[in-house]
This record gives C-alpha cells, sequence and structure tokens, in this order.
C-alpha cells in the first residue's frame, strides 16, 4: 500500500456500529500524520487523536436519535473497558518481562495472565482459568511491547476533550486541534499541560474517573433505556443530578412501572416517555426546570392519569404533541380536566 504514496485508512469492518468508531479512531490516526508529517513520535500523544476523534464523533452523525444514543452507549462502555482491559495488559507485562528465564514457559504466563484478569475484574476466579490462553490473540504484546499502557492515558485525556465538547459544544473540537498542531514537539504530559488538561497521573485522577463513570454521577440520561423494549419495571433510579432526559424510555413498550424520580435538576424531557406503550401511569416529577417537554407521552396508549400536570399547564406551549394518542385526567382543585388525541 505504502508504494502508492497516497492517504490510506486500513481497517476491517464487522458490519456494525462500532465500524464507525473505528473509521474514526483509524482517522484520527491519519488527521495527526498528515497534519504533523508524521513526526508525532509520542505514542501516547498519537493515541490521544485517535481515541478523541472517536468521542468527537458521536455528536456529529447523521444515525437518527436511537442509533446515535446506542452508539454514545457503546463508546462510554467501550472507553471503561479500555481503563480495565489495557491496564490488565499492561499488569501482565510486566509481570512477564519480570520472570527469569527459567520460569519463561507458557503455563506460567497463563497463570499470570489469569491472576491478572481476576485482579482487573475482568473474570471472576471460575471462569479465569478459560481466558488465561487468551493473551496470544493480542497482537500488541508480539509488535509492540508496552503499547497497550498508552490506550489507558491517552483515553483519559481523549475523554477529558470530549467532556470540553459536551459542555460547550466546539470547545472539544478546538482543544483537538490546538492540542495537534502542538503534538510534534511535546511530550504527552508538557502537551496536555499546554491544552490545559489533567495529568492522568494526578494525585486525584482516578477517583474523578470513577465519579464520571459511577450512575451517582450521571447527569445525561439521553437514550439511556432506549428500545429496552423487554423491559417492565425499574426498581430505583438516581436522577438526582441528572439534566437531560431526552427519550430516556424511548420505545419502552413494555414498561409498566416506574419508581420515584428526583428531577429537580431536569431541564429537558423531550420524548422522554415515548412510544411506552404500556405505561399506565408516572409518578409526580418536578419540572419547574422544564424547558422541554414536547412528545413526552408520545404514543403512551395505556397512560391514563397524570394528576401532578395541572402544574405545568400554564406552560402548555411546550407539551406539542405530548399527549398525541393518550388519555389524561388530572386535577387542580375543585376543577378536573381531561385531555383526548
Amino acid at each position: 500500500l505504502e508504494s502508492y504514496e497516497m492517504p490510506y485508512i486500513y481497517i476491517s469492518p464487522e458490519g456494525t456500529l462500532a465500524d464507525l468508531l473505528t473509521a474514526a479512531h483509524e482517522y484520527g490516526h491519519f488527521v495527526d500524520g498528515y497534519v504533523n508529517c508524521n513526526q508525532t513520535f509520542s505514542i501516547d500523544c498519537s493515541e490521544v487523536f485517535s481515541q478523541a476523534l472517536e468521542y468527537l464523533t458521536l455528536g456529529s452523525t447523521s444515525l437518527g436519535f436511537a442509533r446515535a444514543a446506542e452508539l454514545r452507549q457503546y463508546k462510554l462502555y467501550d472507553s471503561l473497558e479500555t481503563f480495565l482491559t489495557q491496564a490488565c495488559y499492561y499488569a501482565f507485562e510486566c509481570k512477564a518481562y519480570a520472570l527469569p528465564d527459567s520460569e519463561l514457559t507458557v503455563g506460567k504466563l497463563n497463570e499470570l495472565f489469569a491472576e491478572c484478569c481476576v485482579d482487573f475484574g475482568l473474570f471472576d476466579e471460575a471462569s479465569a482459568e478459560q481466558a488465561a490462553r487468551s493473551w496470544i490473540d493480542v497482537q500488541h504484546f508480539f509488535s509492540a511491547p508496552y503499547y497497550v499502557i498508552s490506550y489507558c492515558v491517552s483515553n483519559d485525556a481523549a475523554l477529558q476533550i470530549y467532556q470540553l465538547e459536551q459542555e460547550t459544544p466546539g470547545a472539544g473540537l478546538k482543544a483537538f486541534s490546538d492540542l495537534l498542531y502542538a503534538a510534534p514537539e511535546s511530550t504527552f504530559l508538557a502537551m496536555l499541560q499546554d491544552g490545559s488538561l489533567t495529568s492522568p497521573f494526578d494525585e486525584n485522577r482516578m477517583q474523578e474517573l470513577a465519579a464520571y463513570f459511577s450512575p451517582n454521577a450521571m447527569t445525561d440520561m439521553t437514550g439511556m433505556f432506549c428500545r429496552c423494549r423487554s423491559l417492565q419495571a425499574i426498581l430505583a433510579l438516581d436522577t438526582s443530578k441528572v439534566t437531560n432526559m431526552t427519550e430516556a424510555f424511548f420505545w419502552c413498550s413494555s414498561l409498566i412501572a416506574l419508581p420515584a424520580l428526583d428531577t429537580s435538576k431536569l431541564t429537558n424531557m423531550h420524548g422522554i416517555f415515548r412510544e411506552c406503550h404500556s405505561l399506565y401511569a408516572v409518578p409526580e416529577l418536578n419540572t419547574s426546570g422544564v424547558g422541554d417537554m414536547a412528545y413526552a407521552f408520545y404514543n403512551c396508549y395505556s397512560l391514563r392519569y397524570l394528576n401532578w400536570l395541572a402544574s405545568y399547564s400554564a406552560r402548555a406551549v411546550l407539551l406539542r404533541y405530548s399527549y398525541f394518542s393518550c388519555f389524561i385526567r388530572y386535577s387542580s382543585g375543585r376543577q378536573k380536566y381531561k385531555i383526548i388525541h
């Protein structure tokens, strides 16, 4: 391929949504190579651009809402898995290279790999034996020793770029561009410092990452249960910090019951229960800060009672099509209202 002397991206598509992220990842490497004439010699820096472009792609697709939400969920799971899996691989490498020649056997390597998998929570002890030999499938162990830890530290930086983009659209892309032009002359840590990003080696960084991935720290539930058509009930859900629940339960067609939800910080519930055909009642929601309830109950055929809605009726202009195909009663003092569409 190099004999063509033309830019190329080599991927092996599998026909899944992950192909899009793979293409974005490799395109990130291409952009870095093209802009910097392959002069970014730090592996850690190079991987920042490939992984950051995966994150930035999440808000730039034309997949439609449901598929875009699915892709975002996949990527965040993949991000968490990257930290755990690649750190596990690195720990295995360190132990393997520390072995004296007399102990360097396939059996010993299998034992070490199984031990690391258990330590990092990838497998329990009962199933670790089955995974013990899978280190042989990790190409980087043979072609680029100690490369895998770069995925962890660069993923941290890439995730910070994504957080900037989430907070202020365009801010993450600007940070990506600024780092891109600084990379050839920088080490990884110097590049992060120049870009005002936190070092993954900072004392409290692990706690910050744990908080980011914790369900209790969740602020955006966009499409979280999207198309979970077999879901019938949710027993408990901490939504105390959530601001966006856009189509959170979209097409949960079997959902019947919901727990009490703390929506005191909620600003957007666009289509939150759209196509929830079996939902009969919704517990009282604090909608004082909500600016968009459009399509909130679209095609909720079974929905009957929303007594708490009266307090929100003054801003009914926000409820465009919210009650399509549902029969709702709610009361306010002695007055009773009925909405049928």
